[in-house]
């Protein structure tokens, strides 16, 4: 998907339509495989996607929806830089953060267990590795580059699930989770 998918403008906190969106892509590739592995009884399942998603922020420098004067925000940018100067810091920050994005990684594994009649297992373990850019500029607010930093997260997901039945009225469900982000 890209910016050619979408619409050109959208309607702004002030009524009015904004200027064209920008560029915009959003990717996501993924392959899922599932077979026996011994006949009607232990199955598997596995799963990856990867996405990727890049799109202007509309707050940025000069971004259509921002409410910042950037003429006084760069006058003041110009004093810090040199105020840090005068203290023999290079401050090399600049206005805006013209990208926002989003990457992620996911991995999934399941195993189905038909242990007999009564009793069916499963396993399954999951992995994300995602990572995003946080503190941009909003509506009212603008950041300079360095403040803006990536978010990244791993969570590992393991499952553990047996039902079991009794009889014809009574089950029972066993269910342990372990979770790491």
């Amino acid at each position: 998907q890209n910016d050619g998918m979408i619409s050109d403008k959208y309607k702004r906190h002030d009524g009015l339509m904004s200027n064209d969106y920008g560029s915009m892509t959003d990717h996501t590739l993924g392959a899922t495989l599932g077979g026996p592995i011994v006949k009607n009884k232990l199955f598997f399942f596995m799963n990856f996607e990867r996405s990727k998603r890049e799109y202007d922020n509309a707050y940025s420098t000069r971004g259509s929806l921002s409410k910042v004067d950037f003429d006084v925000a760069q006058q003041i940018l110009d004093y810090v830089r040199t105020a840090a100067a005068a203290q023999g810091v290079n401050y090399t920050g600049t206005l805006g953060t013209p990208k926002e994005y989003t990457y992620s990684d996911k991995v999934g594994v399941k195993f189905d267990w038909n242990i007999n009649d009564h009793h069916h297992a499963v396993l399954r373990w999951s992995f994300v590795d995602a990572k995003q850019n946080n503190n941009t500029s909003g509506a009212s607010q603008l950041v300079t580059n360095d403040y803006a930093y990536d978010f990244v997260s791993k969570t590992n997901t393991l499952i553990f699930e047996l039902n079991s039945r009794f009889g014809k009225d009574m089950s029972n469900k066993f269910h342990a989770t372990w979770t790491s982000i």
